[in-house]
């Protein structure tokens, strides 16, 4: 009913077609049975309209397009202010995970799938325990993180609120923050950094619990020693502003 809306106001004020015409054309059956009515309509609606400016998004790509062009890294500038930006905000500096937005990232309207927000998140995450396990038991400890074997985290729950829209091309990075920790769990916050908009585009709220998958049981850590002192190390400090 909208389309053929539409399409009635574009054959009257356009075509300046008869009434008794332009109700024949639009009627249910007729619109549907004629396809190639479709695109002209489509086109007129869009010439139609009158945005006033343009996206944040659209006057993002114009800059990196410029970069792609000329041959040189288009973020090479803006990986510095998302650095910048995690340190002001009291990121962890040493898991930082950076993911370059592919072209079947995107859905039907041009933007990142907002699934993949949560995908980014998890692989950031576990980028993070990796590292832990790294430094707390070397090359087998961070194989164990990424094979569930001994202690390491289950998620129990993520929200993640979306700021900005993100096209292609892009790279988001992924920074994140541990608090609220304990020997059972530990929040985590994390911000995925646009480096074509300089600017966040979304969050999350994570709970990880402290788990045990050699028994299948949650468990406890000792926050002065091994995975619960990394963890603590890497704990959000109040003096930090958002």
């Amino acid at each position: 009913m909208i389309y053929q809306a539409a399409a009635r106001n574009i054959l009257r004020t356009k075509l300046d077609l008869p009434s008794k015409s332009i109700r024949h054309i639009c009627s249910r059956n007729s619109f549907l049975a004629k396809p190639s009515m479709l695109h002209p309509l489509i086109t007129g609606i869009s010439s139609d309209r009158n945005y006033s400016k343009p996206s944040t998004a659209e006057r993002a790509q114009v800059g990196v397009a410029e970069g792609i062009r000329q041959h040189e890294d288009p973020f090479k500038d803006a990986r510095l202010l998302a650095r910048d930006y995690a340190k002001e905000h009291g990121y962890d500096l040493t898991s930082i995970w950076e993911e370059n937005i592919a072209w079947g990232h995107l859905d039907s309207f041009r933007h990142l799938n907002n699934v993949h927000y949560v995908r980014f998140f998890e692989t950031s995450r576990m980028h993070m325990m990796y590292l832990i396990g790294l430094e707390t038991n070397g090359t087998d400890g961070g194989k164990a993180m990424l094979e569930g074997l001994g202690v390491s985290i289950i998620l129990k729950s993520i929200d993640v609120k979306f700021k900005r829209p993100v096209t292609y091309p892009d790279n988001l990075v992924i920074m994140q923050r541990p608090h609220n920790t304990s020997p059972s769990r530990f929040h985590l916050s994390s911000v995925a950094y646009s480096l074509a908009q300089r600017a966040p585009v979304a969050t999350s709220e994570a709970i990880c619990v402290w788990y045990d998958y050699d028994v299948w049981k949650k468990c406890d850590v000792d926050e002065n020693a091994g995975v619960g002192l990394a963890i603590a190390k890497r704990a959000y400090k109040p003096e930090h502003k958002d």
